[in-house]
């Protein structure tokens, strides 16, 4: 429940609100719909500003951390917020004292193309939650990474961090995830991660010009995410009832490629967007089959969308 109510994730946190707690929050760096409707080329990083309205509204005295997904994730897919955001959200937080906390759960251990996404802005955390990556699925395991700043005290005094579950440091799952890790170097996996990244993101580029219906493209490495709207110009989004997402995920998957759904970004009634994130060992062919599967599944789409009558037509703008 702690965790919910950190979270931006309307959907999920919908069934559960009366017993959420009511946790500061500030909106997200969300270029493509700005939430103070700045083009980027005129952006002054207000979204981060933000930040600093929200403590002194609350006193930085109250507030131990400020938590944020360096690329956000089942939230909005892929959304990746412009440069020197984080430069000014890690100024803001030494300025009032207040750690920072990067949630590299997704994000982490080369998924986009760094070993760590909050390297893209050359912006150290004081606090790194990681999982995921480290053992790439082959078993459980998390991790917390925390610089000597914040290490420093706990020496000093109780020299224990009470954090232990049952299968905390479970030798399995940390032999497993030292040999993934010790794979992932050996094989350059997280250049490479960059290296297909474009590749990728340039194919996905060549789907929107296709189809209409792809309003964004965004993400960095192979952790690249696909906005849809009903209209490119005014962005409009389709309505989440139409299951625009699901149906989609639906599709791809019937025709063997896995992509992650990410609807209800915008206050949790619209928005459609999907993540695509394939394994880091991907190969160009491979990816060449993953664009060619998502084409059809696309194709397939639109054709419904346009039959009943939720676009004009199916000429890409």
């Amino acid at each position: 429940m702690g965790a919910l109510s950190m979270s931006g994730h309307v959907p999920r946190r919908k069934r559960f609100v009366p017993l959420l707690e009511d946790f500061p929050s500030i909106s997200a760096p969300y270029c493509y719909r700005c939430p103070h409707n700045n083009e980027t080329s005129g952006c002054k990083l207000k979204c981060a500003d933000e930040l600093e309205t929200a403590i002194q509204r609350v006193g930085s005295e109250n507030i131990a951390a400020f938590i944020a997904e360096p690329i956000i994730g089942a939230s909005a897919g892929a959304v990746t917020p412009p440069d020197g955001y984080y430069q000014r959200i890690k100024e803001i937080c030494e300025t009032y004292d207040i750690l920072f906390i990067a949630d590299e759960v997704m994000t982490g251990i080369g998924r986009t193309g760094k070993m760590f996404a909050m390297e893209h802005w050359g912006v150290t955390p004081d606090i790194i939650a990681l999982g995921k990556g480290m053992s790439a699925g082959y078993t459980p395991i998390a991790a917390t990474m925390i610089t000597d700043r914040v290490m420093e005290p706990i020496l000093k005094g109780s020299k224990s961090i009470m954090a232990g579950h049952t299968y905390s440091a479970n030798p399995l799952s940390a032999a497993v995830s030292l040999e993934v890790l010790s794979y992932i170097e050996r094989n350059d996996l997280v250049r490479a991660a960059e290296e297909k990244g474009q590749y990728l993101f340039k194919k996905l580029q060549g789907l929107a010009k296709e189809f209409d219906i792809i309003g964004d493209v965004r993400g960095k490495g192979l952790l690249l995410g696909l906005e849809f709207v009903s209209d490119r110009v005014s962005k409009t989004p389709f309505d989440l009832q139409i299951g625009l997402t699901p149906r989609l995920v639906n599709k791809a998957f019937a025709k063997g490629l896995i992509i992650y759904p990410a609807a209800g970004a915008i206050e949790g009634i619209a928005g459609d967007a999907v993540i695509i994130s394939p394994p880091l060992i991907i190969t160009n062919e491979e990816i060449d089959r993953l664009v060619k599967i998502l084409e059809a599944s696309l194709e397939e789409l639109q054709q419904e969308l346009h039959a009943e009558g939720l676009i004009e037509d199916m000429q890409a703008i």
